[in-house]
């Protein structure tokens, strides 16, 4: 996905040049330019809008980790069509955002557009959010904008799973390590305690709508431990691939999105 800045320099550079005498053939070529450039200038930020004919019972919105190409994460594969299979009338999401370094606010304004959206043109339809690595910061701060208990946004959002979360806040019912167990409990995310950064709010870990799931040694959600460091992040990759954390992500959203 292009950069904002870029696509600004593409498009000045475009319109700059046409001033310049030149062939019909060429100020053609270069409108057609200025024209595809704004046509990927204005679909950057903007979360598909939903119409009557395009609602669904549930949509599991998937939000990726850092430098994953746009589209499904790596990291829920497994339970997103387990969970699919399972409960008929849902369709996957995947959240548009670069996922290059600190875009994590792209990503949950494109997830809070695309609720907002859903809720005015499809206002029976459930969500479960989906998040792994800098894909759980942009879903936190997104949760964190439908706080309100009373609220159709809160209400509307069945459930949440986020994996190698770097917010993770510690001693929380919803923590949870690869194998449904406790063993990281207690972890602190690598960025917890950094302001900046979204950690998932009380108003969550108050439902039973939440997991989150931290690899044992994952120095992302475990924090910077001998033994994560030791680990070289290597863990942080493997949740995609174990099957115990698919069937903890599918068990916690099929009852929930029935």
């Amino acid at each position: 996905m292009p950069r904002i800045s870029h696509i600004y320099t593409q498009i000045y550079q475009a319109r700059t040049a046409t001033l310049i005498p030149q062939s019909p053939v060429s100020n053609i070529q270069k409108a057609l330019k200025l024209l595809f450039l704004l046509v990927a200038w204005t679909s950057v930020d903007a979360a598909p809008l939903e119409t009557g004919d395009t609602c669904h019972k549930y949509v599991i919105i998937s939000t990726r980790g850092t430098n994953e190409p746009q589209g499904p994460s790596s990291g829920f594969v497994g339970m997103i069509d387990q969970t699919l299979s399972a409960v008929p009338g849902g369709i996957e999401y995947d959240t548009v955002y670069p996922a290059g370094d600190d875009t994590q606010s792209q990503g949950a304004a494109d997830i809070i557009n695309y609720i907002n959206a859903g809720l005015i043109a499809c206002s029976g339809q459930k969500y479960a959010l989906l998040g792994y690595s800098q894909g759980a910061t942009a879903t936190a701060e997104a949760l964190n904008h439908f706080n309100d208990t009373s609220s159709a946004g809160l209400q509307a959002i069945s459930a949440a799973l986020v994996i190698g979360n770097p917010t993770r806040v510690p001693n929380q019912p919803a923590n949870f390590d690869q194998n449904g167990g406790r063993a990281t409990f207690g972890a602190t995310g690598v960025l917890t305690t950094i302001p900046r950064y979204a950690k998932i709010s009380p108003a969550w870990y108050a439902t039973t709508k939440l997991r989150d799931i931290c690899y044992e040694n994952d120095a992302v959600c475990a924090g910077l431990t001998l033994s994560a460091i030791v680990n070289l992040f290597a863990n942080h990759l493997l949740y995609g691939s174990t099957p115990s954390v698919q069937s903890q992500g599918s068990a916690l959203l099929t009852p929930l999105l029935v």
